[in-house]
């Protein structure tokens, strides 16, 4: 298997020791290293030991130790615990001491970073459990009937203002009910004055006091509906979330943890918890791993890729157009346009846990889901409604005694008879109802890669020359169908594709990004934004930043997009509507060093055979069953295998091939490729 290096960057306790810092200066120094790969870097001082990387989602819980000193990585899987997500961040934790034999304070003691990813304000936003807020709207701006028609808000939660007498118009909208107040008005001074004058008789320290939201902090795009709907979003679930990530640093550091916990933001980047704006974290666990599929396709020169994240509550798909994830100027969040950069994924159904019914004698897969709490009936943990995870254990691709390495056995029984009432309303044996749910899963997702494609303008040709990214606990199970499906040829599944999502944040360093519009002297605002940029960064305990200022230029109508090296540059342009700033600092990253292709013949990873099913032109077979621990770099497995991880199954169905590549991860493709 290719060996997971930890790479060290600037890490550490800060140059002066102070707990929660970052500052450390590295140098390259003596000591052992692996055959093959470059001298492992030393810092001065205490070494690096463990990063951590964590990504809830809404049926597992993942998670990347990576072990500096043995240059290993370690991969964690637990049930997500929706009522708290706290509680899986700390079982992950837990479990991750247990593999590496170490108590949990000592693990923490010794973690340099701990990135975040989570799905807390997703769902909150999908399930709409955000506070009561209240809009005050001020002249010109819309009036926000859109929230009202979509049962956001109450028409007594809008009230429309001037600067004047916006502090009576709060003081009414708290008296009904509101827990957050977002303000609205034209300009950004008057919008502070609002603000000011509403802190002025109810400072922010006093108990209960009631957050004040101002559009143009959260937003600061020409489209004043896409800037109101951004900051409802971020006071929505602002309380939420800031609840249970202040809790979770509070009780990582009351286990051990001595530096600060690092938010996955869905821009790409991290920052902990105090500079984390609550929309920033919206799918950042599916950002993740499309930033880690981005990095994936750079390690093997692809330039077009389809990334499929396949696990327990939701399909999320993404796209790489040469090289790149396109990140969108503006987004939608539950049919809201909101004014904030996101990357493009589009999350479906058909997932492990969505539920499978019969309606007027066709067979549909979600989009309700079972998560992880019932979860599939075959969990045995109360549910009764089939999913396509039962699906795949009636037909034998996923071993019920090897779930979860074992440590969470499925109930093959209670699969069959969630299943059987689908396989009635069919008319079909209970084999073949599972087979025809995996095949709709493949065409489902088919349809919407197509979709997601044709939105990034790839023409048919690219597409057929795009590699599928396939990650998530279920993905593996299900590519070989979705290539077949989508005409795609080959699928990629690194070793920990699984966790794949906690990966692409081992690769995100500590980034700040601010835009704004230039409305008089662009030289004063680039200055400005830098200032802040590094101010910010200080905060976060980061002496040496990369800056890269970009100015966005209209010219006779066509807006472009230049680099410049300072602000002073900003007053030799022409047409200048936006200056933005980007601050990186650099933190440990996994990396990957290949090793050499050994002998085809996967003999030794043979752990047995069972029956499988693979669909009504073949029927069942006694399937060869591989450890995927086992697999090394050259072997090559023709179908029908089954490939059993400790967190994922990889199905090979006849005529399909599987090889393992130098980095250790499985290419799946037609045999006649």
């Amino acid at each position: 298997m290719a060996v997971a290096r930890p790479s060290r960057a600037a890490a550490g306790r800060g140059t002066h020791g102070r707990p929660g810092s970052y500052r450390r200066r590295w140098t390259k120094g003596p000591g052992s290293h692996r055959r093959g790969s470059p001298p492992a870097q030393h810092c001065q001082g205490d070494p690096v030991t463990y990063t951590i990387d964590i990504d809830t989602g809404g049926t597992f819980t993942d998670g990347l130790i990576a072990d500096h000193d043995s240059e290993r990585v370690h991969v964690v899987k637990v049930p997500s615990t929706p009522h708290d997500p706290t509680v899986a961040l700390l079982d992950c934790v837990t479990e991750a001491a247990r593999r590496l034999q170490l108590p949990v304070p000592a693990l923490l003691a010794e973690t340099v970073v701990l990135r975040y990813a989570n799905t807390i304000a997703t769902n909150a936003v999908i399930e709409r459990r955000g506070a009561k807020i209240g809009l005050l709207i001020g002249p010109g701006q819309p009036w926000p009937g859109w929230l009202v028609e979509d049962g956001w808000t109450d028409t007594d939660m809008v009230e429309r203002i001037s600067t004047a007498d916006a502090l009576t118009a709060f003081q009414q909208l708290v008296d009904r009910g509101a827990q957050a107040v977002v303000v609205a008005m034209a300009e950004p001074s008057d919008e502070q004055a609002a603000k000011k004058a509403i802190r002025r008789e109810y400072p922010g320290q006093f108990l209960g006091a009631t957050p004040v939201f101002a559009t143009s902090e959260v937003a600061d795009g020409e489209d004043s509906a896409a800037r109101i709907n951004a900051a409802f979003l971020a006071a929505y679930v602002h309380r939420h979330l800031a609840g249970y990530l202040h809790r979770a640093e509070e009780r990582l550091r009351e286990q051990g943890l001595v530096r600060p916990l690092l938010v996955v933001h869905s821009s790409g980047g991290a920052s902990r918890v105090a500079r984390t704006h609550a929309l920033n974290t919206y799918n950042s666990g599916p950002a993740s791993g499309l930033l880690g599929a981005r990095a994936l396709a750079a390690r093997y020169g692809v330039r077009h890729a389809i990334t499929l994240d396949m696990g327990g509550t939701s399909v999320d798909l993404g796209v790489i157009v040469d090289g790149q994830a396109p990140l969108e100027e503006t987004s939608h969040i539950a049919g809201l346009h909101v004014d904030l950069p996101a990357l493009r994924i589009l999350a479906v159904g058909g997932a492990g846990g969505s539920v499978v019914t019969v309606r007027d004698g066709v067979l549909l897969v979600g989009p309700e889901s079972a998560g992880a709490r019932p979860g599939p009936a075959c969990f045995g943990l109360g549910g009764l409604a089939p999913t396509v995870t039962d699906a795949d254990v009636v037909l034998g691709h996923v071993d019920p005694q090897y779930f979860l390495d074992g440590r969470m056995p499925l109930d093959p029984d209670r699969a069959a008879a969630a299943l059987q009432p689908v396989a009635d309303a069919l008319g079909v044996s209970l084999a073949e109802a599972a087979w025809q749910v995996k095949e709709t899963v493949a065409r489902m997702s088919a349809e919407h890669i197509g979709q997601i494609a044709a939105g990034a303008g790839l023409s048919e040709d690219d597409l057929h020359e795009a590699v599928l990214v396939v990650y998530g606990g279920a993905g593996s199970g299900h590519a070989a169908g979705i290539l077949r499906a989508s005409g795609l040829r080959r699928a990629l599944m690194t070793p920990y594709s699984a966790v794949f999502s906690a990966y692409g944040s081992s690769g995100l360093d500590v980034v700040h990004g601010y835009s704004r519009r230039a409305e008089d002297d662009p030289v004063s605002l680039g200055a400005a934004l830098v200032q802040r940029a590094r101010r910010d960064m200080a905060g976060e305990g980061f002496d040496e930043v990369t800056l890269a200022l970009t100015a966005t230029c209209i010219v006779d109508g066509v807006s472009h997009e230049l680099m410049v090296d300072s602000p002073e540059d900003l007053a030799g342009l022409t047409g200048v509507s936006r200056v933005g700033v980007r601050a990186v600092a650099p933190v440990p990253h996994v990396e990957f060093t290949p090793e050499e292709l050994g002998d085809p013949d996967p003999a030794e990873a043979r752990r047995g055979e069972r029956e499988a099913y693979w669909g009504n032109q073949i029927w069942s077979l006694l399937t060869p069953a591989y450890d995927r621990r086992l697999l090394r770099p050259g072997h090559r497995i023709a179908g029908p295998a089954l490939i059993d991880g400790a967190d994922t199954t990889t199905a090979v169905p006849p005529g399909f091939v599987l090889s393992v590549d130098e980095y250790g991860t499985e290419v799946l493709s037609p045999s006649d490729l």
